[in-house]
C-alpha cells in the first residue's frame, strides 16, 4: 500500500489513471491496495481506477476480485474502492469480467475524518459489471470513527453504474463504524 506519513494526501495502494489497463483473458485477475497516510492527509485509497480509461478486466472467462482498504489518516475521503469516469465511450473507467465473476470488496478507512466510503463508483461511464453469465458481488463496508459522518458501505452517484448481464447480482454493504455521525449503507 502507499506509504505517506504525517499529513501526507494521495497515497494509493493501487492507482490506475488515464487508459492504465490490467487485463486478463480467460485466468484469474487479483488485485489488492491498502492506501497509506496517516495524520490528516486525505485521499488515501486502497485501488484508485481514476480519469479517462483506467480499467482492470477480464476479456474472457477470467474472474475478477478486487480488494482495497483505505488508509488510517485522520483526514477525509479514504475510500476502499474508488472508480471514476468523466465519460462514456469506449475509454470509461471500470471493472468488469466478460464471463466470469467479478468480486470487489471495499472497507473505508478508520480515521476520523469525514466520507471514507467503502466502496465509491461515480461519473459517467464508471461502471462494475459483468457481461456475460458471471454473478457480480458487492462487499462494502464504510469506516470512519468517533465523530465522523457520511461513510457510506456502497456510494454510487452521477449516473454510474453497476450491472450483471446474466448472473447474480448481490450487494453487500453497512455503514461506518462507531461515532457520533451519520452513516449510510
Amino acid at each position: 500500500g502507499g506509504s505517506g506519513t504525517g499529513d501526507s494526501t494521495d497515497n494509493y495502494g493501487i492507482s490506475l489513471r488515464l487508459n492504465a489497463i490490467i487485463q486478463t483473458t480467460n485466468g484469474a485477475l487479483t488485485v489488492s491496495g491498502i492506501g497509506g497516510g496517516s495524520g490528516t492527509g486525505d485521499t488515501n485509497v486502497g485501488v484508485n481506477l481514476t480519469n479517462t480509461g483506467a480499467q482492470l478486466k477480464a476479456t474472457g472467462t477470467g474472474n475478477v476480485t478486487v480488494s482495497g482498504t483505505g488508509g488510517v489518516g485522520n483526514g477525509n475521503s479514504n475510500y476502499g474502492v474508488y472508480i471514476t469516469s468523466a465519460t462514456a465511450s469506449n475509454n470509461a473507467s471500470y471493472l468488469s469480467s466478460n464471463g466470469g465473476n467479478v468480486i470487489v470488496t471495499g472497507v473505508g478507512g478508520n480515521g476520523t475524518g469525514n466520507s471514507n466510503h467503502g466502496v465509491y463508483v461515480t461519473g459517467t461511464g464508471a461502471t462494475i459489471a459483468t457481461t456475460g453469465t458471471g454473478t457480480l458481488t458487492i462487499n462494502a463496508t464504510g469506516g470512519g470513527s468517533v465523530s465522523s459522518s457520511t461513510n457510506t458501505g456502497l456510494y454510487l452517484i452521477n449516473t454510474a453504474t453497476i450491472s450483471s448481464a446474466n448472473g447474480m447480482l448481490t450487494i453487500n454493504a453497512l455503514g461506518g463504524n462507531v461515532g457520533t455521525g451519520s452513516n449510510q449503507s
